[in-house]
């Protein structure tokens, strides 16, 4: 299990790609929104309110996880 601190990490790394142009719209898409999915699931209060407002602005109107 990844700490959200790593998610954190995970979600900049796909933006720094994403800024190089090395990877796709969708799979930007995809691995922020799964890095945030998980940041909101795994972090304390603070965390999930980080979460859904990185989520608002990027577009995902649409965020609510749920644990599975």
């Amino acid at each position: 299990m990844l700490t959200v601190k790593r998610w954190y990490y995970e979600k900049e790394n796909a933006q720094n790609q994403w800024d190089r142009n090395e990877i796709s719209e969708e799979t930007y898409n995809n691995r922020t929104r799964y890095a945030l999915e998980r940041i909101y699931l795994e972090g304390n209060k603070q965390d999930k309110e980080a979460a859904m407002r990185m989520a608002k602005a990027h577009g995902y109107y649409d965020f609510n996880p749920k644990k599975k």
